[in-house]
């Protein structure tokens, strides 16, 4: 009696997903009509959505379509909007033309980032987040690129375009004497200081250098951090200076 009553249930809860998935297929296919975006273009994989959680009735799509393509390679524009959440209504819709691609370092992965970037007293950012890699065993990579996306005036701009992450494996595929570069940035938004009203975005940069073992194990680190002011500058932030990394 116990194994039909789960069997039941487990039945009835792939129903639910079931609709779930084909509601949101749905209204996302009713998106692409209100926007004339062609489906046969859209890069399905890396379809990403998310409810802001400092304004819940607000949901960010990220609709990535494909403009060009080649042998191994594409490169594609974001299709970006917002809706009212209660009633899916598109209220923000912009197009960032040739944002991403993917070649012989692919893209695998898009995701929103919606840590609180506060850029003023009475508006927040939120961040696209682009994850990379390769195959390669001599030269391996993975590495991230955020582009920092700011609300105003019925339309997103990206004010901030960023690599955040970085490492590169250099060897034959064997751990032992696999150089190793790491990079990873932090940013931080400065409250105290601002430009023309926008709050001065701060680049913690932390580099590390180090060959592994023949157990895969971290040898002796190289290691460097450095500093990245960012201002806000019209309509973008531009580092103050020579953006400083370990590269």
């Amino acid at each position: 009696m116990n194994k039909i009553v789960i069997f039941i249930s487990a039945l009835i809860s792939c129903l639910f997903s079931l609709t779930g998935l084909s509601q949101t297929e749905n209204r996302l296919n009713d998106y692409y009509d209100q926007l004339k975006i062609d489906k046969r273009k859209i890069l399905n994989e890396f379809v990403t959505y998310k409810t802001l959680p400092y304004d819940t009735n607000s949901t960010i799509y990220v609709i990535p379509v494909k403009t060009d393509e080649g042998e191994g390679w594409w490169s594609a524009d974001i299709h970006l909007f917002k809706t009212l959440t209660n009633s899916g209504k598109i209220i923000t819709y912009s197009i960032f033309e040739h944002a991403t691609q993917s070649d012989a370092i692919a893209l695998y992965k898009i995701w929103i980032d919606t840590a609180p970037y506060k850029l003023t007293k009475s508006n927040s950012a939120f961040g696209i987040r682009l994850d990379y890699a390769n195959n390669s065993r001599a030269a391996g990579f993975d590495g991230e690129t955020l582009l920092l996306v700011e609300e105003k005036n019925g339309n997103f701009i990206n004010i901030l375009k960023l690599d955040v992450s970085k490492i590169v494996a250099y060897g034959g595929g064997d751990c032992e004497n696999t150089e190793m570069y790491k990079q990873k940035s932090i940013l931080v938004i400065d409250k105290v200081n601002s430009n023309k009203g926008y709050n001065k975005i701060i680049e913690k940069v932390y580099f590390e250098h180090f060959y592994l073992n023949k157990d895969c194990e971290d040898g002796k680190k190289e290691k460097k951090n450095f500093k990245n002011v960012f201002q806000f500058n019209d309509s973008l932030y531009i580092c103050k200076g020579q953006r400083l990394d370990g590269w």
